[in-house]
């Protein structure tokens, strides 16, 4: 069974990719925008950022110029079994 906290980096990590697609920015770009170093939304958009804070994502969604409720507003978020978090 995967650990919630992997669940949830790969489904945050799919979201950035996907939100960067749609609104054609980058990663750096996105990271600037944020006030956030380029290295942490690279570990982040990988899978490889675990839990990252609610901060960081306020930040990210700030980047990509969307609300945090935009952010999880997605299949990605709604369709995660509670029963691979517990």
């Amino acid at each position: 069974m995967m650990k919630a906290d992997n669940i949830l980096a790969i489904a945050i990590a799919s979201r950035i990719h996907k939100l960067c697609e749609e609104k054609n920015t980058s990663i750096n770009k996105i990271a600037q925008k944020g006030f956030l170093t380029q290295n942490t939304v690279q570990n982040i958009s990988s899978g490889n950022g675990k839990n990252p804070k609610l901060k960081t994502l306020i930040l990210i969604c700030y980047g990509l110029n969307i609300t945090l409720v935009d952010f999880f507003y997605d299949p990605l978020f709604q369709d995660l079994n509670i029963e691979y978090l517990i």
